[in-house]
């Protein structure tokens, strides 16, 4: 395009996709041309879509719980995810008792939790640092806690001879 006289203009047909788009524009004259600096416009339609949180995954040999989401076919894709639980069923991630750090990976493996049901949730955000829907909610039991063995006998050891009761 050609600039007015006062060097102004526009590019009112330039179509910009979802996230960031780099644009430089580069001044033309007789002499010859130079571009300006990169500069970045970030196009924001809304927030993301909501996430499709799986199944949590425990991995007894290491003491751990796993937790993966899926995007959904369709709508902006969130950059950065973080995952929501609470002993009860929630709505919303304000209503949640404990939260992960941000992650910009589909996978997180969370700390050791206190043994109980819990209900899991992921949000999704995106560069505008706008958050997704809360994901659907998978319910898991956690237990950390080793089981616990004990053996007990009818009478004080040393016995002898005859019935022994032995309860476990």
């Amino acid at each position: 395009v050609d600039a007015n006289v006062n060097g102004d203009y526009s590019f009112p047909v330039v179509p910009l996709v979802e996230g960031p788009n780099d644009l430089v524009v580069t001044a033309i004259d007789a002499v010859g041309s130079s571009p300006s600096a990169l500069r970045t416009i970030f196009l924001d339609s809304g927030p993301p879509a909501a996430l499709d949180l799986d199944p949590p995954v425990y991995d007894a040999s290491r003491g751990r719980l796993t937790l993966t989401w899926q995007f959904m076919e369709e709508g902006e894709r969130p950059t950065t995810f973080q995952i929501f639980w609470n002993e009860t069923p929630f709505a919303t991630p304000a209503e949640a008792s404990g939260q992960s750090v941000s992650t910009d990976e589909t996978i997180i493996v969370l700390p050791v939790l206190p043994d109980g049901i819990y209900n899991f949730g992921v949000v999704g955000y995106d560069d505008a640092d706008n958050p997704s829907a809360l994901s659907n909610l998978e319910r898991f039991t956690v237990d950390f806690s080793a089981p616990q063995l004990s053996v007990s006998y009818g009478a004080a050891l040393p016995v002898g001879p005859g019935t022994l009761p032995i309860t476990v």
